[in-house]
């Protein structure tokens, strides 16, 4: 299996990631959250898949039960990053756009020769 991470967008305590991943029956995006809890009588982490679809497009509104347009993006792969912009201005407009714009030539992943390459500032 192959797998590969897409989008991943992070603030204070957490972040989610859509990831790709490749087998043999098809290709499926797994949306997962890294989570943080810092309550002041214990420290929780909460962690796993909170779903699967079988489209780019649709992981993308299964991250839409969070404000992930606002969140500071970790990693953005090449390959979606026109689909992911599109995305950050219909739910954040124009603002959210103008954001994103700056921060996506440090955050991208790029293909060269077969090898990945991930820039996370």
């Amino acid at each position: 299996m192959d797998d590969r991470i897409l989008l991943k967008v992070g603030a204070e305590g957490g972040s989610l990631t859509v990831t790709r991943c490749t087998a043999p029956e098809g290709a499926r995006f797994e949306v997962r959250l890294n989570e943080m809890d810092y309550d002041l009588e214990e420290l929780s982490a909460s962690n796993g898949i909170i779903g699967t679809s079988t489209t780019f497009f649709d992981a993308l509104i299964l991250l839409d039960r969070y404000p992930w347009f606002r969140m500071h993006p970790l990693c953005v792969d090449t390959g979606v990053e026109t689909s992911v912009l599109e995305a950050v201005e219909a739910r954040g407009g124009a603002e959210a756009r103008d954001r994103w714009l700056p921060l996506l030539s440090a955050t991208r992943t790029v293909t060269r020769g077969g090898n990945r390459a991930t820039r996370i500032p």
